[in-house]
């Protein structure tokens, strides 16, 4: 007679869950420069992951190859040379040719990177997916405020899941930047507040009407009357205004918004 199997603990699954939802990898106020100093910089939080892998040993230190061979070229140490050759070839036939190495990852859905000094995210998608247990793939908010960012990284749109992107307070100047966002079909939250496109005219109804998927944009939830009037505008005036996504105009120009 089989021990019958032990109940799984769902609600410890849950608990690990949730934790994993709600604990940030929180890079923010670090200083970074580039995306590369995420593999060197400890985070504020995070759920650290040490994996273990088997890896091909690194070729020797080409300047410690030159000291050892300059070594043995001197008056002192000629007469040991033969013998120092001999037990490096021994040594060399025992190290195996590769080596177990611990690769320091984090298990997350929310990555802060903001109010650092990133000039630019290119690579951004590759950098996470090397620095997360579950890939970028499971990436659903990411904070990139308060960066001296002027454009919209085009690695956005290869987060899947991207739910909750807040850019506040970068350098985006440039309406045809919000094109982007167009093709993200998860994002729901977008903050985009205190960059300078957000006192160009119409930013919000322009926002609204490329974005049908973006429920809230900069904290304020987008009523159903306001995309209405959002979407009515773009479809009255995009003769004269063109394709947001393919056109570069002079938006500030365009006609004002129907209010009735």
């Amino acid at each position: 007679m089989t021990a019958p199997k032990p109940k799984l603990n769902q609600k410890s699954r849950l608990d690990n869950k949730n934790k994993t939802i709600s604990t940030p990898i929180d890079f923010s106020f670090l200083s970074l420069n580039d995306l590369s100093e995420l593999q060197q910089e400890d985070p504020r939080s995070g759920i650290v992951v040490i994996k273990k892998e088997e890896r091909k040993r690194p070729p020797p230190d080409p300047k410690e190859v030159a000291r050892q061979q300059a070594k043995q070229q001197s008056s002192i140490f000629a007469s040991l040379q033969i013998l120092q050759k001999g037990q490096q070839q021994k040594k060399q036939e025992e190290e195996p040719e590769t080596e177990i190495v611990e690769i320091r990852q984090f298990r997350g859905t929310t990555i802060r990177l903001n109010n650092n000094n990133l000039k630019s995210c290119d690579g951004l998608y590759a950098a996470l997916d090397t620095l997360l247990v579950d890939g970028a793939n499971c990436v659903l908010c990411l904070d990139l405020g308060w960066n001296p960012l002027k454009t919209i990284p085009d690695d956005i749109l290869d987060f899947p899941s991207l739910h909750t992107l807040n850019m506040q307070s970068c350098q985006i100047a440039d309406y045809h930047e919000l094109a982007k966002l167009h093709d993200i079909p998860s994002l729901r939250f977008l903050s985009l507040a205190g960059n300078p496109v957000d006192q160009l005219k119409y930013y919000r109804q322009l926002l609204i009407a490329t974005c049908p998927q973006v429920t809230k944009i900069d904290s304020t939830l987008i009523s159903r009357r306001e995309r209405e009037l959002a979407e009515g505008w773009f479809k009255t005036y995009r003769m004269k205004l063109g394709s947001v996504m393919q056109v570069r105009l002079p938006f500030s120009e365009a006609p004002p918004a129907d209010d009735k």
